[in-house]
Formats: structure tokens, sequence, C-alpha cells
């Protein structure tokens, strides 16, 4: 890919083998980063390994004021955050617990993949205390 594309880490639109650093439903870098995200699953970190989520959160998304202002009433943010858990996870999971919910991610779903990205020089723990409450102690 071009110099201006790699720089930015991920592509956004890829077509008619061309090039766009932009999706086609919101021209914000969180989304063009966080579509790349979606779903939210284990297997992820196959295609997204930890030097490569570093990189991408230290040099584009942590500088993001969605990051930055913690606005957790854009779903955004809660994608932004499990994924992030590679880095941060401590931080992550404390944010995740007031985000709002992207429509494909619960809750459960989010904070149990954020903690299951913890280092091994991390320990959290996650207690699920009824059907209708969890808590999160980090």
């Amino acid at each position: 890919h071009p110099p201006e594309i790699v720089r930015n880490r991920v592509t956004g639109i890829f077509f008619d083998n061309r090039v766009w650093y932009n999706t086609w439903f919101l021209d914000e870098v969180y989304a063009i980063h966080g579509i790349q995200m979606i779903p939210v699953s284990l297997i992820n970190e196959l295609a997204r390994t930890s030097t490569f989520v570093a990189q991408e959160w230290n040099d584009i998304l942590s500088k993001e004021d969605i990051v930055i202002k913690v606005n957790t009433s854009i779903t955004w943010l809660s994608l932004l955050l499990v994924n992030a858990a590679t880095v941060n996870p401590m931080e992550s999971l404390r944010n995740l617990k007031n985000a709002t919910m992207d429509d494909g991610l619960s809750r459960s779903w989010a904070l149990y993949n954020a903690a299951t990205r913890s280092r091994d020089d991390v320990q959290v723990n996650v207690t699920a205390v009824a059907a209708t409450s969890l808590t999160v102690n980090v």
C-alpha cells in the first residue's frame, strides 16, 4: 500500500484495486479502525496481534477525542476499549463498566473479552453475583 495508508495501520475501504482511509458510513478515525475489530471474538487476536494493537493504539487511537474524553455515549468506544485491553487491560475494564455498548456487543461479552486479553502480569477478578449483576474489580 502507499505510505500514507501504511502509517494509518488499516486501509478502511479496499475496492477495485484502490484504497481509501475512510468508511462508507462514517468518516471518523475511530470508525475506520473500529470496523476492523468487528465482530468481537477471541479469534481476532490471530489477525490483530498484540504488537499491532499496541502500535495502532499508541500511534493513532489513544489520541482520538473519543478516547481522551472517554465519551461513553458513542458506542464505538466499547469496541475500541475491548481491543485496547491488549495494551492497557485495567483502564479498559474500568471504562467499559460505563461505556455505551455497540448494538452487537453485550457488556458481559465485552468485559470477558477485555479480561481475557490481559497480560500475564495483570490480575483481574471478575465475579458474577446474580443473573442481573456483574462485578468487575480492577
